[in-house]
């Protein structure tokens, strides 16, 4: 396995919360990014060189869903070439709210598609931008998610790879309080050249395991920030 891979494989080991809590906003901004920039491409075509016919509404239903509205209509419409196109099924709000059995809106609709149609796509193009925004707005707060939580990252990228690896003793077992004050295990260590520092334990790391006096561990220095990383975490 090659050397960057197994480092980042490390890393993600160590930091999935991060990863996770930093994924969750960014796949939205790339959702949204996608659907959106489709649907602005589909309703300018549509309005702009698309074929347009009169369509003739069939059946509207109107009724809750889970306590939500849910319009729906069943319509047809025939293209250029002659095909019918017939479909029944969800349509927007705005769409069916006034329509009646027998009505005949406009329709537009993509002559090499005609299942690509649309009763407003001016509409559909300002939906499409609002999702644009939206995709930006996830996207700047999966920036700054990944400048808050990748500097550890980083830090521990540089210490594992570029920083120098030392021995340190366990000098005592405490805690110090967590982010919301319950109290957190800790070990405190003094190295050959005299530095002092505190290491946090996880769940499946009882302090027991590491006596006080005969034990040592490794660290490794991000030699940028200085931080001490402990090596049994990766």
């Amino acid at each position: 396995m090659p050397d960057t891979l197994r480092l980042i494989l490390r890393l993600l080991r160590h930091f999935w919360p991060s990863c996770l809590l930093l994924a969750i906003p960014l796949l939205m901004a790339v959702s949204l990014a996608r659907s959106g920039w489709a649907d602005l491409r589909t309703a300018d075509t549509m309005f702009h060189t698309g074929a347009q016919g009169e369509a003739r509404i069939h059946d509207v239903t109107r009724g809750n869903e889970r306590r939500s509205p849910r319009y729906g209509m069943e319509y047809s419409f025939v293209t250029r070439t002659g095909e019918t196109m017939r479909q029944r099924g969800p349509v927007p709000r705005a769409v069916a709210r006034h329509a009646a059995p027998g009505d005949s809106p406009q329709v537009w609709y993509l002559a090499h598609d005609p299942s690509r149609h649309s009763f407003d796509p001016q509409r559909d193009r300002a939906n499409a931008v609002q999702r644009l925004v939206l995709a930006g707005v996830f996207g700047v707060i999966s920036l700054g998610a990944g400048l808050w939580l990748g500097q550890p990252m980083v830090s521990a990228a540089r210490a594992l790879r570029f920083g120098a690896v030392r021995l340190a003793q366990v000098t005592a077992h405490a805690t110090r309080p967590g982010p919301r004050g319950a109290p957190l295990p800790v070990l405190e260590w003094r190295d050959a050249f005299g530095a002092t520092g505190w290491l946090r334990l996880a769940e499946h790391q009882p302090a027991a395991r590491f006596p006080v006096g005969s034990w040592s561990i490794e660290l490794a220095r991000d030699p940028v920030s200085g931080r001490d990383w402990w090596l049994a975490d990766f």
